[in-house]
This record gives C-alpha cells, structure tokens and sequence, in this order.
C-alpha cells in the first residue's frame, strides 16, 4: 500500500529552500531595525521578538502582537512592509 501523505524528496527539497529564503530575507531586514534602533531577540530558533511588541515566525509567516495578544499570518506583503505598517514607519 502507498502511503498518501508521504511528501516526495523533491517536494521536501522545494519545501526546505522556500523555508531557508524566508528566514534569510527576514535577517537582512532585522539589520535594517537594529540600525533603526528596535531591540530584537531571537527567543527561539526561527522566532524573534521584536522591541517587546511582536513575535515574528519567518518560516512560518505568522506573528503574535504581545500588546494586544492577536495572533495572524503575514501574506501578501514583505516583512520589511509588514513591520514597517506595524510600527507606523513610512515604507
């Protein structure tokens, strides 16, 4: 019997790159908000908080606003945008 829910190694190959992207665009704007001056600790491996406000999970996408306990997915917009819009920063 073939297991269905087994991902093919190609897939896992797409999978993982897309996943090490995400985390190396999302450091290259991490440098850009400690130039700015935001505190950021990396709380976990691949989960930042940033400036005791927000979580951010690049490999996942998601985030989790501590002020306000919201948690939600980043989609359509680049980190940099989305962080910048949360901060009210000019983008």
């Amino acid at each position: 019997m073939v297991d269905n829910f087994k991902k093919s190694k190609k897939r896992l190959e797409i999978e993982n790159f897309e996943r090490y992207r995400r985390v190396k665009q999302f450091k290259k704007v991490l440098v850009d908000f400690r130039r700015m001056g935001f505190e950021i600790q990396e709380i976990e491996p691949f989960k930042f908080r940033i400036h005791d406000w927000i979580e951010v999970m690049p490999v996942t996408r998601e985030f989790y606003d501590i002020k306000k306990k919201v948690k939600g997915k980043i989609k359509g917009i680049s980190f940099n945008n989305f962080l910048r819009e949360f901060f009210g920063l000019k983008i």
